[in-house]
């Protein structure tokens, strides 16, 4: 799609891809020459993700021409604005649906209280058939980039790499959170089953909270590019890894640019994506990053949920934690139309999902933002990851063109 001016980082910055063989984890020839080439026409105060073989620099048009035209630059794409896949909006009118109420065998609800002050919810409990989740297994870590993560929930085993990091460049960046959204994500992947807050996908797994967006400011795409540089940088290989990013922009992902590159050298490590599909009921090939889960190891997520009739309206539907009715995929998810290449591998609950606060109280989304995370949870798991039953579009007037995709499941 095209790039609007108002998404472009006003200082001028652009990505620079050096063209090299990013998984050997040190500078190559080509690498070098562009470099070269970078201070040959004088440009300055540049930062180099080395690991993605990316530089970050501002440049003027004539720059930009010259390093377009270098063989040892693999792309020069504007540095553009991403945003946290805001709560999606709940149903509270979707007429014309396709089908009605559906009999499920399990009627108990949207959550368990197993424990007297925690929470057990129905996403969780759909992802293991209606089993609690037993203990993270070891030595995995989810790496989330996000809003960061609060400290005082008390149910998270957040790690000390979340304090070596920082998106802006600058020492003593926190991680805190000042939104609740990166910490709703991480209690939903990993909060721990110790009697209080919530229980995640993969209870105490280890949480790495690289936060990239700042109340007040504005993000953009090279904050993101330098998290997953970091991951690579820290991650153990003798260990599980997986990104969650809960995150995006318009448009298609270029085949040869940033994100791609970076993906890859990730994959290259064995560190695998999971990734909200994004909420405006459209295929994901207009978007960044969702649009790269065609590459394996990419898990791009769409969003399911529950429906009941309007209690008012005739025709209208409202989103329910009642299991007895059908699950489907929800309104507000993109999805993938199955006209090319398969960017959706799974969906997973992403409606009225229960998941910490920032004082580890329990609070209530909806988005794919909120889907992403259990399938994270589910790849710390991932020789226990099946394909569930399949979710489809329900609504004539939301996502009607969408292919079904299989919910994510774990086995017991």
């Amino acid at each position: 799609s095209d790039v609007c001016s108002s998404d472009l980082d006003p200082s001028g910055r652009y990505l620079i891809g050096l063209k090299s063989d990013t998984t050997s984890g040190s500078r190559l020839p080509e690498q070098e020459r562009a470099l070269e080439h970078l201070n040959e026409l004088g440009i300055t105060g540049m930062q180099l993700y080395q690991h993605v073989g990316i530089a970050v620099a501002r440049l003027t048009p004539q720059q930009v021409a010259a390093l377009e035209a270098d063989p040892a630059i693999s792309f020069v794409e504007a540095n553009r604005e991403v945003t946290l896949l805001d709560t999606a909006q709940n149903a509270e009118s979707t007429p014309t649906a396709k089908g009605g109420k559906g009999g499920r065998e399990d009627s108990s609800g949207g959550g368990d209280t197993s424990e007297p002050n925690e929470w057990l919810d129905w996403g969780v409990r759909e992802l293991w058939n209606g089993v609690n989740p037993p203990t993270a297994p070891g030595g995995g870590v989810a790496w989330v980039i996000d809003s960061g993560s609060s400290s005082k929930t008390g149910d998270l085993n957040i790690s000390e790499l979340s304090t070596g990091f920082s998106s802006s460049g600058q020492a003593g960046e926190s991680w805190e959170d000042a939104d609740g959204h990166g910490t709703h994500v991480a209690g939903t992947i990993a909060a721990l089953s110790n009697g209080k807050g919530t229980v995640g996908v993969a209870p105490g797994a280890t949480v790495a909270a690289l936060r990239v967006f700042f109340p007040g400011e504005a993000t953009y795409d090279d904050r993101v590019i330098a998290a997953i540089n970091y991951v690579i940088s820290k991650a153990d290989p003798d260990k599980r890894n997986v990104i969650n990013m809960s995150l995006g922009r318009s448009g298609a992902i270029a085949t040869d640019g940033p994100y791609q590159q970076a993906i890859k050298a990730a994959l290259g490590k064995n560190i695998l994506f999971s990734i909200a599909a994004g909420n405006d009921n459209q295929d994901v090939d207009g978007f960044t990053p969702a649009s790269a889960g065609d590459l394996e190891g990419v898990y791009t997520v769409s969003a399911a949920g529950r429906y009941a009739p309007h209690p008012k309206r005739p025709n209208a539907f409202v989103a329910t934690t009642d299991t007895s009715y059908n699950l489907v995929m929800a309104h507000f998810s993109n999805y993938d139309d199955g006209s090319d290449t398969d960017d959706v591998k799974y969906a997973a609950p992403g409606l009225l999902i229960t998941s910490l606060g920032l004082n580890g109280e329990t609070v209530q989304m909806s988005g794919t933002s909120m889907a992403a995370p259990h399938m994270a949870g589910a790849l710390l798991w991932r020789e226990k990851l099946t394909p569930g039953p399949m979710v489809a579009s329900w609504f004539t007037n939301y996502n009607g063109d969408a292919a079904p995709d299989p919910l994510v499941r774990l086995s017991a």
